[in-house]
């Protein structure tokens, strides 16, 4: 599916699966992700518990374990985005500030 492109961990989760566990299968997925910097260390977090959590447990936990990590993320991503807006500012103000430097100099 298209939408789970993106999920490039999810493969990985799948191949452990013939060898170990779910919880330690996102668990060994998540942490090669995470060396790859595909991943921060805040969104492995989240997903491991993810992973402990599904098939151990009913399925009202599971629900509510996907509900808690999609918040999470929503979260993070949310941090994210706001560092990301402050770095913006501040290289556009750098910019503009060395640019009307070096045209002073070249007066």
């Amino acid at each position: 599916m298209p939408e789970y492109a993106a999920l490039t961990f999810i493969p990985a989760v799948l191949r452990e699966l013939d060898r170990t566990d779910m919880a330690a299968a996102f668990s060994t997925a998540l942490r090669e992700e995470e060396r790859l910097d595909r991943l921060a260390p805040e969104e492995t977090a989240l997903l491991c518990r993810l992973g402990s959590i599904l098939g151990t447990s009913d399925a009202k936990t599971q629900l509510r374990c996907v509900g808690e990590c999609t918040a999470g993320l929503r979260e993070l991503w949310r941090q994210t985005r706001e560092k990301t807006v402050k770095a913006d500012r501040l290289y556009v103000t750098l910019g503009a500030g060395c640019g009307m430097a070096v045209a002073v100099l070249l007066l």
